[in-house]
């Protein structure tokens, strides 16, 4: 006999012990509640093809139970083993909807600089989500094909390096130096922002046909 609470902890101890979500249906726990045939609710667990019932009082309930054919039919059929193909793709698919992300904040940089907002520039490499294109193109690398990979990787490298020129000019604006007369445009940072956007798109095309 146990009380209720004492069967809740029992309940948490099986699942820990007993569930394995790839183990046969057969080896799982499932644990629930329901109404018997007076209307008092009972607690069941169901262990492999056994079923234990407790009363709404928490003591072993005499009520009869449902059959045991109709509790496992409740229990969701489990899904088939995902393929190499599914797996690489649940890898690289976040990864690129980052880098994705990240283009769109470097599509914004053409109207800091025609604002001369070089601070923003500066700064929202430095955030989320561009403080992570480095990290996300390197772990990226690691789940491509071998001919992606070295598409890849050689976009990568014209990418960063356009990207630091603007990054080094966008600080010499804040610095005061070779700041553009009045309201004329810094032409020297608007080609570094737009080699940098045009290398960034040459490098997200090298995943298309993954």
């Amino acid at each position: 006999l146990c009380s209720v609470s004492s069967y809740r902890a029992f309940q948490f101890d099986i699942a820990n012990r007993i569930y394995r979500p790839h183990r046969d249906v057969t080896a799982c726990a499932m644990f629930g509640e329901r109404e018997d045939l007076s209307g008092k609710k009972i607690y069941g667990i169901l262990l492999s093809s056994l079923f234990i019932s407790f009363g709404s009082n928490g003591f072993i309930s005499p009520a009869p139970v449902r059959a045991v054919e109709e509790v496992t039919a409740q229990i969701p059929t489990l899904s088939p083993s995902l393929t190499a193909a599914d797996l690489l793709k649940n890898d690289i698919t976040p990864k690129v909807d980052t880098l994705n992300d990240i283009l769109f904040v470097l599509k914004l940089y053409p109207s800091y600089a025609e604002k001369g907002d070089y601070v923003s520039i500066r700064q929202s490499l430095r955030q989320e989500p561009a403080m992570n294109l480095r990290k996300t193109c390197k772990k990226l690398e690691k789940y491509l094909p071998d001919n992606v990979q070295k598409q890849f990787s050689a976009s990568y490298a014209s990418m960063i390096d356009s990207l630091n020129e603007m990054d080094v000019i966008a600080l010499q604006r804040m610095q005061g130096s070779g700041l553009p007369a009045e309201n004329t445009e810094d032409i020297t940072l608007s080609k570094a922002i737009a080699a940098t956007v045009s290398n960034y798109e040459k490098m997200l095309n090298t995943l298309s046909s993954i």
